[in-house]
């Protein structure tokens, strides 16, 4: 793998891990929200339906992103 594809490599880890840094925090927040926060709290309901929203979304972009990346990697990592 030549440097530039390196460099492009590594732009393309850090964005997929962003991203799943994104899914886990936004899944652990919704289930903190819904289990510790009371009943009575009225916007309980909606932040966990948009961190649940949030998660599905950035779910779906990772994977779509890692096949993606995956199949550049095929191509591409192959040491010459």
């Amino acid at each position: 793998m030549d440097e530039s594809a390196r460099e492009l490599f590594k732009f393309k880890y850090i964005k997929l891990v962003m991203m799943l840094n994104v899914l886990i925090f936004s899944i652990a927040a919704a289930v903190v929200i819904f289990f510790l926060i009371p009943p009575e709290y009225m916007l309980r309901i909606p932040v966990v339906a948009a961190l649940v929203i949030i998660a599905v979304v950035t779910g779906v972009l990772t994977r779509k992103n890692y096949i993606e990346t995956k199949k550049w990697l095929d191509i591409h990592g192959k040491s010459g």
